[in-house]
């Protein structure tokens, strides 16, 4: 742990921040009027339909994916040019996006009659089944996790211009790693019950049960550590004999680490920082690039504190800096569009504020338990970014700089 690192789990007073917390339940609540959506009262199981591809580099590298490109028959094109790239959460596979792949994506919700967009699922080293040593030199460090996202998607699938990045709990903490040494890859993020930008629960108990470990095996001072199978094996029993199983709560969080390989995600995210720790890692990445974003979580959601993904939320929407569609050829965009145009009461003039959704009795797992309820507002969010004209964020910041507070606004209390 860095000398002087202070590093807790930060509640937000309730009673101090009362105006933020009424603000954000007021615009979900107003969102899922404005999207129409209604709640089902059992959840679908999604059957999995992706072929699952290895992409093998010259130095070694190499990770497994799943592209829906090869869906298209002779002929055909999706509905618009976006390209979503997803990371599933850990521990998780691309599984967990069938639900929200096949519901935002469905030709039959497009006027075209196409699927949606191109829809791309990583598959975390370590979480595909495999180990995540051995591919040449990669160890598995989140900064090289974002270097190998990006010969995925430049060097073998030949992408070169930007994306909209999903990321769902832990494939949140990844893709901020990627923000940070990638930005101008990235056009927009869908962020799924990710971490937020203060510390949360399960993040500061796993943060300490690796600082107390670290004490005792050295692991910052001796990385090649993790290169041997016994010792990764030694340290998951230990781990497991602390902790009394795979799946243990601590102060009514529930965290899952079911076995060696989820453990080392843990232990190399938090390896990953530089000198100022783990902290350094709450105000990387996505936190601070100027573009839109989808915010969704459950309204109970222990593992990461609801009340800090309110928080997030508040200060990027209102404080951070304002997304506003201003001319009327840009509020034509929304009007002119046939899925666009099925969203009511547009809100013009905070367009972040249009996607943020706190949804009713969900937990963590909103990605797989609301994937219907979410995919109309999905649908229509990598819609807009499809609309948006290329100089949009420019010109958006030259009228709403990043950083100045519309007068009036309350600050949150921390």
């Amino acid at each position: 742990m860095a000398s002087k690192e202070i590093f807790k789990f930060t509640g937000l007073p309730r009673i101090e921040n009362k105006p933020l917390f009424k603000q954000i339940d007021k615009v979900a609540k107003e969102n899922e009027q404005k999207f129409g959506i209604e709640y089902f009262t059992k959840g679908q199981k999604f059957a999995f339909q992706e072929t699952i591809r290895k992409a093998t580099f010259k130095n070694g590298w190499y990770c497994y994916y799943t592209d829906n490109l090869e869906k298209l028959k002779e002929g055909q094109s999706f509905h618009n040019s976006q390209i979503v790239v997803t990371i599933h959460g850990w521990p998780g596979d691309p599984k967990e996006m069938a639900g929200l792949q096949q519901t935002i994506t469905d030709p039959s919700q497009n006027p075209s009659g196409s699927l949606l967009c191109r829809w791309i699922n990583f598959m975390v080293p370590g979480m595909d089944g495999e180990i995540e040593i051995f591919r040449g030199n990669y160890h598995g460090y989140l900064d090289e996790l974002g270097d190998l996202i990006m010969m995925l998607l430049r060097d073998h699938l030949q992408i070169n211009r930007q994306v909209i990045s999903l990321g769902y709990s832990g494939g949140t903490v990844m893709w901020r790693f990627c923000h940070k040494k990638y930005p101008k890859m990235f056009k927009a993020h869908i962020n799924i019950a990710g971490p937020t930008i203060l510390w949360i629960p399960a993040h500061t108990y796993m943060y300490s049960v690796f600082n107390r470990y670290d004490q005792e095996y050295g692991l910052r001072k001796n990385p090649e550590l993790f290169e041997s199978i016994e010792f990764r094996r030694h340290l998951f029993q230990r781990f497991k004999s602390d902790h009394d199983g795979n799946y243990f709560e601590f102060e009514n969080v529930p965290i899952m680490c079911n076995d060696p390989e989820t453990l080392m995600i843990w232990f190399k995210a938090f390896m990953t920082v530089g000198d100022e720790g783990w902290t350094e890692y709450y105000q990387m990445g996505h936190n601070d690039l100027p573009i839109l974003k989808f915010y969704c979580c459950g309204e109970f959601d222990p593992l990461i504190d609801t009340d800090l993904m309110r928080y997030e939320y508040y200060f990027y929407t209102y404080i951070k800096q304002r997304f506003e569609f201003m001319t009327e050829a840009e509020k034509d965009l929304v009007r002119n569009d046939p899925i666009l145009n099925q969203i009511t009461n547009f809100n013009f003039e905070n367009v972040q504020e249009n996607f943020i959704f706190v949804m009713k009795k969900t937990g963590h797992t909103i990605h797989t338990k609301r994937s219907r309820e979410l995919s109309k507002p999905m649908r229509c969010f990598i819609q807009l970014i499809e609309k948006l004209p290329v100089d949009y964020y420019y010109k958006n910041a030259i009228r709403n700089p990043p950083g100045v507070i519309p007068p009036g606004t309350f600050l949150p209390k921390l």
